[in-house]
């Protein structure tokens, strides 16, 4: 899904990427400050971490809109869990429908 209501952050500067953060309905993020900025604005957010077993739930972002999705594998050999760029589509598909930012 790519379309004119989707957009990668075409920013370099921290202040101008928060500027449109908090002017977005929703924010996309890996595991980064940018989760943390959507707390503070309570924006809507999903928010793609590693999966590494019980510390996700330690790390999850903690309020009602915001919702956490992970890789469904860890590693057992990689102690920092598996690399989120093999995060399935369908995971965040789901994740979308489940904030209902598709139908």
């Amino acid at each position: 899904i790519y379309n004119d209501q989707i957009v990668k952050n075409p920013f370099s500067s921290l202040s101008d990427s928060l500027y449109m953060v908090i002017n977005s309905y929703c924010l996309i993020t890996p595991d980064t400050s940018f989760v943390h900025f959507a707390n503070a604005f309570k924006l809507n957010s999903i928010c793609i971490y590693n999966h590494m077993g019980s510390s996700n739930v330690s790390w999850a972002p903690n309020y009602e809109n915001a919702l956490q999705i992970s890789t469904d594998e860890c590693s057992g050999d990689n102690k920092h869990g598996d690399d989120i760029k093999k995060i399935k589509y369908s995971i965040v598909y789901d994740a979308l429908k489940k904030k209902m930012l598709i139908w």
